[in-house]
């Protein structure tokens, strides 16, 4: 939705890292 839901590792590595992983699976595969 925004910068950080893009890069994850720009914000909290604890809150949006998890989401991302949740939501994207993209994200899952590249993790």
């Amino acid at each position: 939705m925004t910068a950080n839901d893009r890069h994850p590792h720009r914000s909290a590595p604890g809150f949006t890292v998890t989401v991302q992983r949740c939501s994207r699976p993209e994200v899952r595969a590249a993790s």
